[in-house]
């Protein structure tokens, strides 16, 4: 019967399959920058899908990956920027099939765009680093850049001003990221997520009406966040 190498750098070149047989697995030669970088980061997003993201670690990222554990400093810096390129790359990902249909938020792009699992695995881990006293790595101007598009496509559907434009699609973001987070803790059936994204759709053509009986708060008033 196979049994664990004794040697402490052979076992943690194992994989987790390699550690039931006691097979070391075989280490890259040399790998040049970009292709490690890219091995890191969809081996990282393989990981955080199948495990705790607290059993995610450099170790087990550079095993899984077949690389020393000092690539991860060496192309990233930390496992912290790791993480962040990691929801970067998710968050694109996620944007560049739903992003065209946003604005429109039809029932069916919504439900899309809420059960999107990259979008939903960014949200996790984006919870979890804050939970864990992390900065996100949240850029604002790529965040505002990325606002400004979706209000625009927006407005081009709707008659709405900048404002009511800018505070529907935080609120559709916010909704998607709850639900990434929180979701499973409601029991929401298929029927009621549907039902949930019509609604949201119904109240979102009474913009219009409605934001004419507001009066928005100046976004540069001492006290306001805009």
């Amino acid at each position: 019967m196979p049994t664990t190498p004794r040697d402490p750098a052979a076992r943690n070149r194992t994989t987790r399959a390699g550690d039931a047989l006691g097979v070391p697995r075989k280490r890259r030669s040399y790998v040049p920058a970009a292709q490690a970088q890219e091995l890191l980061l969809v081996t990282t997003i393989r990981l955080a899908r199948e495990l705790p993201l607290d059993q995610v670690t450099a170790r087990c990222i550079a095993s899984e990956a077949g690389l020393d554990p000092s690539t991860i400093p060496r192309n990233f810096g930390s496992m912290h920027s790791l993480f962040v390129a990691v929801c970067r790359r998710l968050g694109s990902d996620a944007f560049a099939r739903h992003g065209d249909g946003l604005g429109s938020f039809t029932a069916g792009t919504a439900l899309r765009l809420f059960t999107d699992p990259d979008l939903a695995l960014r949200n996790r881990i984006l919870a979890w680093m804050k939970g864990e006293g992390m900065e996100t790595g949240v850029d604002r101007d790529s965040q505002a850049a990325t606002m400004l598009a979706l209000r625009t496509e927006f407005q081009s559907r709707l008659p709405v001003s900048d404002r009511a434009a800018f505070l529907w699609m935080h609120v559709v973001i916010l909704l998607s990221e709850g639900l990434a987070v929180f979701g499973d803790l409601h029991y929401l059936t298929d029927a009621d997520r549907i039902d949930a994204m019509n609604l949201m759709t119904k109240l979102r053509d009474q913009i219009p009406v409605v934001e004419s009986s507001i009066t928005w708060v100046d976004p540069n008033t001492p006290g306001a966040t805009g």
